[in-house]
């Protein structure tokens, strides 16, 4: 449920309150999501990973929309993530700036050797900064700077699990759908993330295509990303697939992954079944990390639902393996959550 408000700017001319009408639309939303959650692991002997009632998203965010004419809208948005339970997070402590004074100073304090102004932070929950962006949308598409949407996630179609993209929020994207067929570029300057991505994507009857590509430089050298996938749906049933390849850089193995995804949804009930294997993870030649993943959800309404997630995790280090990358973990949690 979203809390929406409208605007109305009024500018009166000279004596004769001539109205110039200008309107915009602002849209508080949110969400909260807490959850049990704990794991077992064949490396970890302790009980650190004994179900425990912890945080999920939470996070509230402001859009605002306005009208400039001539079929264009202007847009703005903030999140403001702070992900923890009351009174988690943040730092409650003393940071002590600048050189160690001299014990013949007078001003020397022998609980602050290292400043003359001592900084204290007690802030109670870490408060973060998330989906900031301002664009120009219309018939033409939708134009937009900030923290932009990822070409190459055109193809990443089946989950994210193994995720082909990092975030970008210091780009210039372009996104344009035209019928049944949809394109996307985004770049970002070489002071910031320094990355150029194209990407396409048609749907028609159900059935969708999508491919991506992305170019990302990393000190003197360069990375390539791609990926590529197709789904299908029909009647609350849903089959999806991706692949992509992930560039390393200098001595680096290309990371690959494959993965398959199938759901049904009925009367606010979802199920999800996910396969997801990635090669030479972690960058490393023949390390394999599999993942099947199964999901449950109820929607109650109104933006209130129960859901529960079992991950059950596969590694296999290759032969070296100086990492002892090989190991078996099995993460779970049941999840309520309320948006508005």
């Amino acid at each position: 449920m979203k809390f929406t408000k409208t605007v109305t700017a009024v500018a009166v001319a000279g004596l004769f309150a001539v109205p110039m009408a200008a309107s915009a639309e602002t849209t508080l939303s949110g969400v909260v999501q807490i959850k049990f959650q704990g794991f077992d692991d064949d490396d970890i002997d302790d009980d650190s990973g004994d179900l425990s009632l912890q945080s999920g998203d939470v996070r509230a965010a402001i859009n605002t929309q306005h009208a400039l004419g001539g079929g264009l809208t202007g847009y703005g948005n903030l999140q403001m993530n702070i992900d923890n339970l009351t009174g988690q997070g943040g730092l409650n402590q003393d940071v002590q700036l600048g050189d160690e004074i001299p014990e013949d100073d007078p001003e020397f304090d022998p609980d602050n050797p290292f400043s003359r102004d001592p900084v204290n932070l007690n802030s109670a929950a870490t408060v973060a900064a998330d989906n900031v962006y301002v664009g120009v949308k219309g018939g033409f598409g939708d134009i937009r700077l900030g923290e932009i949407p990822l070409a190459v996630e055109y193809g990443q179609v089946a989950n994210d699990i193994h995720d082909v993209g990092s975030t970008v929020v210091d780009g210039i994207s372009y996104v344009g759908t035209f019928g049944p067929a949809g394109i996307i570029a985004n770049y970002s300057l070489e002071p910031n993330s320094d990355m150029l991505g194209i990407g396409a994507k048609f749907s028609a009857f159900g059935a969708s295509i999508g491919v991506g590509y992305e170019q990302r430089n990393i000190g003197d050298d360069s990375a390539d990303n791609v990926a590529a996938g197709a789904s299908f749906g029909i009647a609350g049933f849903s089959v999806a697939a991706q692949y992509w390849n992930k560039g390393g850089v200098g001595a680096q193995e290309d990371e690959e992954n494959l993965a398959v995804k199938v759901g049904y949804s009925i009367s606010g009930v979802a199920l999800g079944l996910t396969y997801s294997l990635l090669n030479n993870a972690g960058r490393i030649e023949d390390n394999e990390e599999s993942i099947i993943r199964i999901d449950a959800s109820y929607g109650f309404g109104g933006g209130f639902d129960i859901s529960t997630r079992i991950n059950f995790i596969d590694r296999a280090g290759n032969e070296d393996d100086e990492l002892d990358f090989d190991n078996s973990r099995t993460d779970y949690r049941i999840q309520i959550s309320k948006s508005f």
